[in-house]
């Protein structure tokens, strides 16, 4: 349940033709502008044996990523217009909004790869109920 879940809001990212969308790690020569998804969920069972949760709630970290602050901030813009308030499409499952939980503010410089890459990190909230 978990996997297709975040499988359909990486989809609903990669719609998005201004996003370059990673899961978990970008590759060694990245784009200029792109997002890491990471995600974690948690939820409950009906049946302790069952494997499928009735309620699940996933976390998605979502790291945009450039060369500028700039960059970071439109990376974010095009992430949040492709999920906030949107809910994706998994059989079986029923899904409240996706909505904002944290966003850091300014955006991190790192220089220790010989050039400036900004990150910015926002944290985004899925909850599910099996139908």
């Amino acid at each position: 349940m978990i996997n297709p879940t975040v499988n359909a809001v990486l989809d609903m990212l990669r719609a998005n033709p201004n996003l370059t969308v990673f899961d978990s790690e970008a590759p060694d020569n990245p784009p200029s502008a792109y997002a890491v998804v990471y995600s974690i969920g948690n939820g409950s069972r009906a049946d302790r044996l069952s494997v499928d949760f009735t309620d699940s709630v996933i976390r998605f970290y979502v790291h945009s990523v450039a060369r500028s602050p700039n960059g970071a901030r439109i990376v974010a813009d095009n992430v949040r217009s492709a999920i906030l308030g949107k809910t994706p499409v998994v059989t079986g499952r029923s899904f409240h909004p996706i909505y904002e939980e944290f966003s850091n503010i300014p955006p991190l410089r790192d220089e220790t790869t010989g050039y400036l890459v900004v990150d910015m990190t926002n944290v985004y909230v899925l909850s599910s109920h099996a139908n």
